[in-house]
């Protein structure tokens, strides 16, 4: 095949994928400007990781095959497998990005401290909204999923996925940046979500990324991220990847709640604020690489047919770890929550 008939093969979907990513920056814009609460701009946060995310590990023409299998369609065309793991990886990124979405809308409500104390209080209540949408769209798009996985059970020689590698797929599949679409414009809506939340906000001594950037549990939490993946080796460590930000996440939450609790039973006050935030940038950090860098990465290999992804650990830690970062963060609520009401 020659170079200008490749050329005009891909016109097609760098045309609807223009036409998305179009779509997506107006829905942003937009979302900004109608919903800056988290009740409503929890849903429009929720949503757009969606629909930014299957944009990164999955084809034009599998995602339109995967709807045709939601709807009933006589010809779907595609794979089954294909279109389970598309609704698999949705619902994926529904929960994950409900979560994060909740740590995200916590720290904002926190950062203005000159309202009212319970203003800041039912804000920080609310924050938690987004993972309810987040787990609604998950079980929403685990439906088709299954019924996928009914319609064409994994058959011996196919990846744990069920999913056929198209031909000519290997590791080379795709366009380079198109595979970092997805991520780069979750990033994008992570920035503005925050950047949003300061227009008209006089300055404060507190601030979202202040809250969710604490320099040591930076630290704690990539080093822990990055010994764990040198010990598990590469093949391993990337078929574990969302595992492995589970548990260093997990370490550097408990490192952080630690230092919260001994800075509420000593009464003091920096300690705690230290501490919750140690523990809030620990759990945004670790649902952060397992948004950004291993499920994409997982969801690529699966759709390529490999044998072992996603794997089982991966699986178990997207879907327990966002629990347990929500249970930090009701913790960190009542820690922040106590000395407001002491002191009305």
């Amino acid at each position: 095949m020659t170079s200008t008939a490749l050329d005009e093969g891909r016109r097609p979907t760098f045309l609807v994928r223009g036409i998305i990513l179009a779509t997506w920056i107006a829905a942003m814009l937009a979302s900004g400007l109608l919903s800056p609460s988290a009740v409503a701009g929890g849903l429009s946060f929720v949503v757009l990781a969606c629909a930014a995310f299957a944009l990164t590990g999955f084809t034009p023409a599998e995602a339109r095959a995967a709807l045709r299998h939601a709807v009933g369609s006589a010809d779907p065309g595609g794979c089954p497998g294909s279109s389970a793991l598309f609704w698999e990886s949705a619902a994926r990124t529904a929960w994950v990005s409900g979560a994060l979405g909740s740590i995200l809308f916590f720290a904002i409500a926190l950062w203005d401290s000159e309202r009212e104390t319970h203003v800041v209080a039912i804000e920080m209540a609310l924050s938690f909204v987004p993972a309810l949408y987040g787990l609604a769209l998950a079980a929403l798009f685990l439906m088709p999923a299954l019924r996928a996985r009914r319609t064409d059970p994994p058959a011996p020689g196919r990846g744990s996925s069920g999913a056929v590698a198209p031909p000519g797929s290997g590791p080379a599949r795709g366009v380079p940046w198109d595979r970092w679409l997805g991520s780069l414009l979750f990033l994008i809506l992570l920035a503005w979500t925050v950047g949003r939340s300061s227009l008209g906000i006089a300055h404060s001594r507190f601030t979202p990324w202040g809250i969710l950037m604490h320099g040591p549990a930076l630290l704690v939490v990539v080093g822990a991220a990055l010994v764990l993946r040198l010990v598990a080796g590469n093949d391993l460590g990337r078929r574990i990847g969302a595992a492995i930000h589970a548990i260093a996440g997990g370490f550097g939450s408990l490192v952080g709640m630690t230092l919260a609790l001994l800075g509420f039973v000593d009464g003091d006050l920096s300690r705690l604020t230290s501490g919750m935030s140690f523990c809030l940038t620990a759990c945004f950090l670790a649902l952060l690489g397992i948004l950004v860098l291993a499920a994409p990465a997982e969801d690529r290999r699966a759709s390529m047919g490999e044998a072992g992804y996603p794997s089982v650990p991966s699986r178990v830690a997207c879907l327990v770890f966002p629990l347990a970062a929500l249970a930090f963060t009701a913790l960190t609520l009542f820690l922040a929550i106590t000395p407001m009401i002491k002191k009305m």
